[in-house]
């Protein structure tokens, strides 16, 4: 068990807030403020006090897992990826951040919660065929984060693609294609960025300048493949995302509860 409070009151809280704890980095990135005297701290925990770290975080809803470069590419020789992911098997694991919190980010103005969600989904739909369909990847083969790399505009320009093709599919509009096909490219794009600025936020993604592209980060991948069986099977794309798809994912359960 833990006998400096303070340091366990950093590392949980730290955890917590950002989701992982390097202890090495690769060449060209940084520490994060307050990362690297984590990292030299957490070299120092024992094998008990790791065992009591797992339980705690078990009893808040989540799994601390803790990857190493000897296991995983992408990480610097020597070192360590402490990471927590919510435990589908916990019952009702808490999120990470609020729902308002979230329809703010996502959101681009005043809208319905189905409008968030319709986008979100859609958006999120398309990045995980660059993460995974694309390149012939299964949520279950984390070890393949380093191979999912693309580019805000090559997302973009899919997603615009397919909404073309959508709307030339259903000449009938309903409210589904309504929301889908009133949006203009800049609003789109709006979309698109707010998403790919959340899954940056908590880790998901990383972003590198000198290529000017996205990736997946290992506590992404870990995520996905966590959540896959149980919470989001139905996400991984399919050849093709029809409208009816759409309609099945979202509105399976109707009820009388007001949007806004």
């Amino acid at each position: 068990m833990f006998q400096d409070a303070e340091l366990f009151s950093r590392f949980t809280g730290w955890l917590f807030t950002h989701r992982q704890i390097r202890t090495r980095i690769p060449k060209g990135e940084r520490f994060k403020d307050g990362e690297k005297e984590l990292s030299i701290e957490i070299r120092q925990i024992t094998d008990k006090e790791r065992a009591f770290l797992m339980d705690y975080f078990a009893f808040n809803g989540f799994k601390l897992i803790v990857f190493g470069w000897d296991e995983f590419k992408g990480i610097p020789e020597g070192g360590q990826i402490w990471t927590i992911v919510r435990d589908p098997l916990a019952g009702d694991p808490p999120p990470w951040i609020s729902e308002a919190e979230a329809r703010a980010r996502l959101s681009i103005g005043p809208e319905t919660k189905k409008e968030t969600c319709i986008w979100t989904l859609v958006i999120y739909l398309h990045y995980l065929s660059y993460t995974y369909t694309l390149i012939g990847r299964h949520p279950s083969e984390i070890s393949r984060y380093v191979d999912a790399i693309f580019t805000k505009e090559q997302l973009f320009e899919a997603i615009k693609e397919w909404l073309n093709e959508l709307a030339k599919e259903n000449f009938q509009k309903t409210e589904i294609m309504t929301i889908l096909t009133s949006e203009s490219e800049t609003q789109l794009y709006r979309r698109v960025s707010n998403l790919l600025d959340f899954l940056k936020e908590t880790n998901c993604i990383a972003f590198s300048k000198e290529d000017n592209a996205y990736s997946q980060t290992l506590l992404g991948a870990a995520e996905v493949n966590e959540h896959y069986d149980g919470e989001i099977a139905y996400l991984v794309p399919k050849d093709e995302i029809t409208e009816s798809d759409l309609e099945s994912i979202l509105f399976e359960e109707q009820d009388n509860t007001p949007e806004n």
